[in-house]
């Protein structure tokens, strides 16, 4: 039954996570709550997940899982695993409408060099503004809150990154392989004093002295953060290293949220690495619209 009587449903921001270990999407109503109620990061190999909690305007949050990306010559097909998990959702929910939609991706930009792929993904389900995110941008809104600093993303790799969230970006890695190297060998206090190092070289003038570590290897537990913790004193003591408020996924849903919530503003300027938005004057399938790059 359709009419003016009927009420629309409410409008719905969408949040996905793509990676090398799988895929996840969010969609939760515009007004409803802001977290996705703490997630682990990406879901898992394969299939979908059921929905999630209730939304805060009658509508209900929907929480999807995918295959991970795969990476061929030509780079990566984390559109192709977006495209899925947006029709998955447009299988469960007909008539969902998208106000906008993130996707946070790994591989920005050296697997992803071109992000319209994913903008066009994103448009196609219905959303009238899109953005495309480095998933170290990601975890960095979803572990600080969207507050500026430096966070550390850290699984088998790792990477720093630290930043105003508007023109100052300071990024510390290239010992990922070395990390992986020494959880798997045991030496794990190595590991905690080289992520210190990377924390404390990424926080430059002009970045609050906030940080936060999120990812796996933390579930490790002290013998990886007691000397995390000793060797940022004392190569910085006046940096406040705080728990990890949510996960690339929290970080991502964040980021769709203030592209439509005028109370969040705007949350990060764009950024050739880190982050492209794309903004159309009405939703359509079509792939028009401006790509944002600073």
């Amino acid at each position: 039954m359709t009419g003016p009587d009927v009420p629309l449903a409410p409008e719905h921001v969408v949040a996905v996570d793509v990676g090398g270990s799988g895929a996840r999407l969010v969609a939760t109503p515009v007004h409803g709550p802001g977290g996705t109620g703490g997630t682990g990061g990406t879901g898992g190999t394969g299939g979908t997940g059921g929905t999630g909690g209730t939304g805060g305007t009658g509508g209900t949050a929907i929480t999807l899982s995918g295959r991970p990306v795969r990476i061929t010559t030509a780079g990566s097909d984390a559109a192709d695993v977006v495209a899925e998990l947006v029709d998955t959702l447009a299988g469960r929910r007909p008539g969902l409408r998208v106000a906008a939609a993130a996707v946070s991706v790994t591989g920005l930009p050296s697997l992803v060099p071109d992000p319209g792929a994913l903008h066009d993904v994103l448009h196609a389900a219905g959303a009238s503004v899109t953005a495309v995110a480095a998933d170290a941008l990601a975890a960095h809104l979803g572990a600080l809150g969207g507050r500026p600093g430096a966070v550390a993303a850290v699984g088998t790799g790792a990477i720093v990154l630290a930043t105003d969230l508007r023109r100052r970006w300071h990024r510390a890695d290239g010992w990922g392989h070395l990390l992986g190297d020494l959880v798997a060998n045991g030496i794990l206090h190595d590991a905690g004093t080289h992520l210190a190092e990377s924390v404390a070289a990424a926080l430059r003038p002009g970045i609050p002295p906030l940080a936060a570590v999120t990812g796996g290897v933390l579930q490790i537990g002290a013998p990886v953060t007691t000397p995390l913790k000793a060797r940022l004193s004392a190569l910085r003591p006046d940096v406040r290293l705080v728990p990890a408020d949510g996960s690339p996924i929290d970080g991502a849903l964040r980021l769709a949220r203030s592209l439509v919530d005028p109370r969040d503003g705007e949350l990060v300027e764009p950024h050739d690495t880190w982050l492209t938005v794309r903004a159309t004057t009405h939703p359509s399938p079509a792939p028009a619209g401006k790509e944002i790059r600073a």
